[in-house]
């Protein structure tokens, strides 16, 4: 039998990686690594920024468009009254007895500052405001005598005679008797007893008529790692509620400020005349929001248009000064890490007497 003796013939072509190949090959598959990491960061921090940024404009249209809501409606259901002489009386959500007392539509105008030109130091502009924010019920069921109505449907928030809050003043829509209010004396149920005669026809509908203060205020709220942190709000401080904290307009709201016009051509920061407070016409808004977290860029520079007068020194003027104030005035850049973006509105009073 004849064996037959196999012999292997290895390829020196065929053998393992020496150490330097191998540390050649993990150097360069750390520098791969290391740049899609860095890629994988950058868009991560970019759809972080777009998030941001997102966040921040629906934050500042849900605030123009509650500011020109409740600004529009400044006067429904209260002109009239206010300009016969009328007033409205009680506490504050939180800060006792209004004083003065509330005699026109538009009142109590607080009128804040921008402070320094990078807004370090704010002082927004805060109104008071008085229309008839909700109805009450559904509707007027029976009238039981010329100062007593009968309503149907629920009455929420609940009516209160007493003199101590703003859930006593009602207008009723349609009426004959104008853009008026009637104080309540008395309630039974859903029967409301007037101190004076109501001239509203049966099916007419029921709103509650109170003051709301409009202006930036600070909030408590928890983020996302569980620790209590504090924003800037927008705050609707509806004085029918017993809330000191209102109405969340929106978030992360920085500054407000206001003006108003007689005449629709002429702005005001301010009116003190009881009687040209009765005769405004429109109001203008601006609002500055900021990013709820840091974007990690510095923010722009803004422009914003006829806001205050005399706002620092006059290099920081757009335009030369008009009269020794600034029209238009640049504000920022901000370099807190925080991106901003200003909303602005305008709005007729369309319940104006």
């Amino acid at each position: 039998m004849v064996r037959k003796k196999i012999i292997k013939i290895v390829n020196p072509d065929h053998r393992g990686f020496t150490l330097i190949e191998l540390l050649v090959a993990m150097t360069a598959a750390m520098i791969l690594i290391g740049a899609l990491v860095l890629v994988f960061l950058s868009q991560s921090k970019m759809s972080a920024s777009e998030e941001e940024m997102l966040s921040l404009q629906l934050n500042l249209r849900v605030a123009t468009q509650r500011l020109s809501h409740a600004l529009s409606h400044a006067g429904f259901g209260s002109s009239d009254s206010f300009q016969n002489g009328s007033s409205m009386t009680g506490n504050e959500p939180g800060s006792g007895a209004i004083d003065p007392p509330i005699t026109r539509f538009v009142s109590h105008i607080g009128n804040g500052t921008s402070g320094t030109p990078n807004l370090t130091s704010l002082s927004p502009d805060s109104v008071i405001i008085v229309y008839g924010f909700r109805k009450i019920g559904t509707e007027v069921a029976e009238i039981i005598s010329p100062n007593t109505v009968r309503l149907t449907g629920d009455l929420s928030p609940a009516p209160d005679p007493n003199t101590g809050n703003f859930r006593r003043y009602f207008s009723f829509f349609p009426n004959f008797a104008g853009n008026v209010f009637y104080e309540l004396t008395n309630i039974s149920s859903r029967t409301l007893t007037f101190s004076t005669s109501v001239d509203a026809p049966r099916g007419s509908s029921a709103y509650m008529v109170v003051p709301i203060r409009i202006q930036v205020a600070n909030f408590v709220k928890e983020n996302r790692l569980g620790q209590n942190i504090v924003i800037p709000v927008l705050q609707l401080k509806n004085f029918a509620y017993n809330s000191a904290l209102g109405w969340i307009g929106a978030e992360h709201i920085e500054d407000l400020q206001i003006q108003y016009s007689i005449d629709g051509k002429t702005w005001f920061d301010s009116i003190d005349d009881s009687a040209d407070l009765q005769r405004i016409r429109k109001m203008r808004f601006w609002v500055l929001g900021r990013s709820e977290n840091q974007t990690g860029t510095q923010s722009q520079v803004f422009e914003i248009t006829d806001l205050k007068a005399n706002l620092g020194a006059s290099d920081m003027c757009i335009v030369p000064p008009v009269d020794g104030a600034c029209v238009i005035y640049r504000v920022g850049p901000f370099n807190d890490g925080h991106a901003r973006m200003l909303s602005r509105g305008e709005v007729v009073l369309r319940n104006a007497s």
